[in-house]
């Protein structure tokens, strides 16, 4: 019975809206792990894995600005961006 009801609620708007926002965070988590490895940091003590995250948190939002800005001014002579494009788009 109980699993009835959770199907139903789910098909619900109030779910559907709710639920949105988590897989949006959780893809994002997702991208931080992958490219940064973060579950597997090298270094011990909370100021030192809190140091280490921040950066890496950077690193992702670099890479995202960097996505974004060859996605609105395409170099034409270069290989490489339309490469990096296809590459890391989102």
């Amino acid at each position: 019975m109980r699993i009835a009801e959770r199907r139903t609620y789910e098909q619900t708007d109030e779910f559907k809206d709710r639920y949105r926002w988590r897989s949006g965070i959780e893809a994002t988590m997702s991208e931080y792990d992958r490219r940064t490895g973060v579950k597997q940091l090298r270094v011990r003590g909370f100021k030192a894995v809190k140091f280490c995250a921040i950066l890496k948190a950077i690193g992702i939002n670099l890479f995202r600005a960097a996505a974004v800005w060859m996605a609105i001014n395409p170099d034409p002579n270069d290989d490489k961006s339309s490469e990096f494009r296809r590459n890391h788009a989102f």
